[in-house]
């Protein structure tokens, strides 16, 4: 996809636990909309939790300015429900 605004920027990067190596050109971003999720549908805790909990708190370590996270519909906070071993 490419950025056609000029206030606007399209980083690459492919492992989202770790962006070090994209600190740099997120540092001074003045904001950053977290979108990235999956359904817990079919997963395991151990594949659902990088994606959902891992890689967010590795973008807000990494993000300068204002982070938003965006949780995905039908999100329920209040749920107990996890994976039974």
């Amino acid at each position: 996809m490419a950025v056609s605004d000029p206030k606007s920027r399209h980083v690459l990067h492919a492992d989202f636990g770790d962006l070090s190596p994209s600190a740099d050109q997120l540092a001074d971003a003045d904001a950053c909309f977290y979108c990235m999720g999956v359904t817990s549908a079919g997963l395991t805790e151990a594949e659902y939790t990088p994606v959902t909990h891992d890689y967010a708190l590795e973008a807000a370590r990494v993000v300068g300015g204002t982070y938003v996270h965006v949780s995905g519909e039908g999100a329920n906070a209040e749920s107990k429900t996890m994976w039974e071993e």
